[in-house]
């Protein structure tokens, strides 16, 4: 019960803070802002300015990808950035293997098929 009070308020939160339309699809003019408010949310730190940028571009990507989902008519389910929305495909990759002991089997055979085959 308490984690569904939790769960209201933040999603209330984000309905109110983030700039979205009516059916959670983010407005990729104002990426700059969310990804700003993305990196205090998540205490990000960069080394770089290229580091930076690369982030910057992989959570454009991903806001891209949430745009598709939350589009689409015939669902009401509805996604929203998570810790990982800066990682790159390669770095989300990693970390699921790093994590497939808790990860149920059919998720683990999906990490594997999408794996590039060796050439030999």
């Amino acid at each position: 019960m308490k984690n569904c009070f939790v769960l209201e308020v933040i999603l209330l939160y984000l309905i109110s803070h983030v700039k979205m339309d009516n059916n959670f699809v983010f407005k990729l003019k104002d990426a700059p802002q969310l990804y700003k408010d993305f990196t205090k949310r998540y205490h990000r730190t960069f080394q770089s300015e290229y580091d930076y940028n690369q982030r910057y571009l992989n959570f454009i990507q991903t806001l891209r990808y949430i745009n598709s989902i939350n589009a689409q008519t015939f669902t009401q389910q509805k996604v929203l950035p998570n810790q990982f929305a800066d990682y790159s495909d390669d770095e989300r990759r990693d970390y699921l293997r790093k994590t497939a002991k808790r990860i149920d089997p059919e998720l683990r055979m999906i990490l594997r098929m999408n794996e590039d085959p060796e050439i030999s």
